[in-house]
């Protein structure tokens, strides 16, 4: 206690007694253009490299900084949007006065008001207070603003040159607006999507060659309400077409990020045509096309189909007086064809994922697609499946190709496992799972309705159907002698794939297949067992087929861990191309559906 007291005084006295210099002075802009506010200034000892003191300038680019006399220091400025200042001093007695010029970076301050949108300019509405504003840089790929409940209508960001930011501004009861700026990224200089006008400052404010400068933009949020409508633009289809093409999926993943930015709309998506041809044959066909356009937000954005419905409505709500035996040209006609969504619920969300965790997730899909080899996996229509199957059926007739041992299988699966960097993928996925503490889908491979090359599916399917703790197992399949019967019709709610396909031949089978217990996913279900011929062997190496209770033969794949993992590949990769197919829990020798 003695020696603490001691050292306390003695602490005391050299502070008393030690002598301070002050080093003051300005940072301004080159050229110029004014004193900086809010540049952090520091001065370290040059002999020890210890700092000493820090403080940051005023509105007027003034600061003020104690050192010790007769000392030797270095200070640094700096500034976001600025270039580093360093200025080496030697500090004797008294006062010691410096201006320190820094020179911008290019880039430009971005100076944004909020305000609820308004019908025309003669309407004055209310700034709006109180928004979360969240700023992303894809470039680097960090978050670099995160302002929660923002009390000010306005904000200033800084935007250098080489990158592209993502801006989300949400407020309660307004739709959320998403913005993207990119500064000399991809051929654009300065290019704006989702903010409206942008306006230059002070024209004093920009270079000669817009190297950086001030720009202003006015933001508009739109309030939220049940029956609120608005169009999706350029979703164009071809004549009496009900098909997406890739203009209209554009269009479409613009809904999608729509929906992941609101996550407490509900929405309807209504399809109109105009009053030209049959009325049932429109009312059809904006029906088909509605529903094309809502599978494709489901599968494709992984939204939820409770929060978005497909409506037709035909040619019931025109826009115009267009209606039938009414003359009017194709322009008058074109209004009255477009899609609109339509807000019809709106509920509370226990948790709104951040920007940054939203890019993350981004990051991770493309990454996860980019270490596989494929940009997208394409999910076949049943009539394409049943087609190609239809054709190598007869080819297998013709030319029977002999099915590799199971012994065989095994051998290259294990191989190509070893030899591939997916498991390390998978891993990495189940980490941020258990990390973000959430059954979210963060890696789910995005299927789209696009050509890809039949081996890039086939090596997805059999790495990730088959985990690597599962390959070793074998399934022998009984056969015994081959009959032409007709297979009898099951009475399940389930629907078989294969019925009706020329040249296939059954095997009959009594015994119950030795499976050992896990989750599944059931491909396939018949009275009758498949020949081993059956073009579902070529297509997954690892078929097992299990007799359940009720006598029927099921045929299936998976291994997975848990329910969860067995759902996020079922809707992948399975569901679109097989109708009927479930996923199933075996468990004592049964199957739990």
């Amino acid at each position: 206690m003695k020696y603490v007291l001691t050292l306390f005084l003695t602490s005391i006295y050299f502070f008393s007694f030690a002598q301070f210099a002050k080093v003051e002075g300005y940072i301004y802009e080159t050229g110029n253009r004014g004193y900086i506010n809010g540049v952090n200034v520091t001065a370290e000892n040059i002999d020890t490299d210890k700092l000493i003191s820090k403080t940051t300038t005023n509105v007027e680019g003034f600061f003020t900084l104690d050192v010790p006399e007769n000392s030797n220091i270095r200070l640094y400025a700096t500034k976001e949007m600025f270039d580093v200042k360093k200025l080496d001093l030697p500090v004797k007695k008294g006062k010691v006065f410096v201006k320190l010029e820094m020179g911008r970076m290019p880039g430009y301050t971005f100076e944004v008001t909020l305000a609820e949108k308004r019908d025309n300019e003669n309407i004055v509405v209310d700034a709006i207070k109180g928004a979360r504003i969240e700023v992303y840089n894809n470039t680097k790929r960090e978050s670099v603003m995160d302002l929660k409940e923002h009390m000010s209508p306005e904000f200033q960001l800084n935007l250098a040159k080489g990158n592209h930011y993502t801006i989300l501004i949400r407020k309660e009861g307004y739709l959320s607006k998403r913005m993207e700026a990119k500064v000399d990224v991809e051929g654009c200089i300065l290019c704006f999507d989702g903010v409206g006008e942008v306006n230059p400052g002070v024209s004093d404010n920009l270079t000669e060659n817009n190297a950086f400068g001030v720009l202003l933009a006015n933001v508009e949020l739109e309030r939220i309400f049940t029956g609120k409508k608005m169009e999706i633009q350029n979703l164009l289809y071809g004549t009496n077409q009900y098909k997406l093409k890739g203009k209209a999926k554009q269009e479409l993943t613009k809904v999608i990020t729509l929906m992941k930015d609101n996550p407490n709309l509900t929405l309807e998506l209504g399809s109109h045509t105009d009053s030209r041809g049959n009325n049932a044959g429109n009312q059809r066909l904006s029906d088909r096309r509605a529903k094309e356009a809502v599978d494709y937000l489901i599968m494709k954005g992984d939204i939820a189909r409770s929060r978005v419905i497909s409506k037709g409505y035909g040619e019931n709500v025109l826009l115009n007086n267009c209606a039938d035996g009414v003359k009017c040209s194709d322009a008058e006609h074109a209004r009255n064809r477009r899609t609109e969504l339509k807000i019809v619920g709106i509920t509370n969300v226990s948790e709104i994922k951040s920007l940054k965790r939203m890019k993350e997730e981004e990051h991770m899909e493309e990454e996860i697609l980019t270490l596989m080899d494929q940009k997208e996996v394409r999910a076949e229509s049943i009539e394409e499946l049943q087609n190609r199957l239809n054709t190598e059926a007869s080819n297998t007739k013709t030319k029977p190709t002999p099915k590799p041992t199971q012994q065989e299988a095994d051998t290259d699966v294990i191989k190509e496992v070893k030899e591939s960097k997916k498991p390390e993928i998978l891993n990495k996925v189940k980490e941020i799972k258990e990390e973000n503490k959430t059954e979210e889908k963060i890696t789910e491979t995005k299927i789209d309705y696009t050509k890809k090359v039949k081996e890039s599916t086939n090596e997805v399917n059999e790495v990730i159907e088959k985990p690597a703790k599962a390959i070793a197992e074998n399934v022998t399949k009984s056969k015994s002698s081959v009959e032409n019967n007709k297979r009898k019709e099951i009475t399940t709610n389930l629907e078989p794939q294969f019925d009706d396909m020329p040249g296939l031949e059954v095997v009959k089978e009594d015994a119950t297949l030795d499976i050992k217990e896990g989750v599944k996913v059931v491909l396939y279900r018949d009275l009758e067992p498949l020949s081993e011929n059956h073009p579902i062997f070529k297509r997954h190496k690892n078929i097992e087929s299990f007799r359940d209770t009720d006598k029927t033969f099921n045929y299936m794949i998976g291994g997975f861990g848990s329910m969860f993992d067995a759902n996020k590949f079922y809707k992948s990769f399975i569901k679109p191309q097989y109708k009927g197919s479930f996923i199933a829990t075996i468990k004592d020798g049964k199957m739990l559906k």
